[in-house]
């Protein structure tokens, strides 16, 4: 979705550097919100499916999957090195 889409395209410009994609024509805010919103629908997806699983609530329940979350963010091929300064402040 974010390779072939033109909303995927406009996902990556506002992340990559709002004020060019700004200058671009793209409406920087609505993205964002539509993207947070996108990701909110998500998140209570999941949490839906993991209650629905152990049948539960527990506010401890994620302690100890924080090894696994970064396992599963190294193996979808995020750089671990960290991102590069952009050059808006010239």
């Amino acid at each position: 979705m974010l390779t072939y889409t033109k909303f995927g395209r406009r996902i990556y410009a506002v992340g990559t550097n709002p004020r060019a994609a700004f200058l671009a024509g793209i409406d920087v805010k609505n993205m964002k919100l539509a993207v947070y919103c996108i990701q909110g629908l998500l998140v209570g997806i999941g949490a839906t499916m993991l209650l629905a699983r152990i049948n539960t609530g527990i506010i401890t329940l994620g302690q100890g999957l924080e090894i696994d979350t970064i396992a599963m963010v190294v193996i979808g091929g995020t750089a671990l090195s960290g991102g590069g300064a952009t050059s808006s402040a010239r």
